[in-house]
């Protein structure tokens, strides 16, 4: 996971976002780049709102949270 972090990174200032599949590589990744970049990571996202809001499932589904 490191080494594709590292990738994603480096090519991080092309991009205002950066968007992982739900998938155990991608969950894998992802707070990696995150923590690289010093920025938040928001798993499991279903919706986006604005540029800094999101929905996403909590409680198996049953509510929508907006982070």
């Amino acid at each position: 996971a490191e080494p594709l972090a590292a990738l994603v990174v480096g090519m991080a200032d092309a991009y205002d976002t950066i968007v992982a599949p739900a998938t155990s590589s991608g969950k894998n990744v992802a707070p990696r780049v995150a923590a690289l970049l010093d920025v938040a990571q928001v798993s499991e996202i279903i919706e986006i709102v604005s540029p800094d809001t999101f929905k996403r499932p909590i409680y198996a589904g049953n509510a929508i949270q907006t982070v």
